[in-house]
């Protein structure tokens, strides 16, 4: 199972608040692993969704529409890290989440992840 695969894991937090000088969003991206879990660990804030744009290197269909997702305090998405994502800008207070990317050696020992 693919699962018995991802044999090494990165956990940190992100914060995304709406006063001068923080981060406020985040560009258009995919992750660094093979599955990311995404989870909303607190804060007071309005806007800040999670924009998910479809799978990198053209995989996908071109009628994909653009999903977004507003991660409740405590609420979490689990998404493949080659899927196109962007933290749309916070508008008023701010939002922190914990952000676990679960990794294969299999897969990053056969081809470069972050060239897709």
């Amino acid at each position: 199972a693919f699962t018995e695969e991802l044999d090494s894991y990165r956990a940190f937090t992100v914060k995304y608040e709406a006063q001068e000088g923080g981060d406020k969003d985040l560009s258009l991206h995919y992750d660094n692993a093979e599955v990311t879990l995404n989870v909303n660990i607190g804060g007071d804030w309005t806007g800040g969704q999670v924009t998910f744009m479809g799978l990198a290197r053209g995989i996908g269909s071109a009628d994909d529409a653009p999903l977004s997702v507003a991660l409740a305090r405590g609420h979490g998405v689990l998404h493949a890290g080659r899927e196109l994502h962007q933290a749309e800008p916070v508008e008023s207070g701010s939002r922190q989440n914990l952000i676990l990317w679960c990794r294969s050696s299999g897969v990053r020992n056969g081809e470069c992840p972050m060239c897709w």
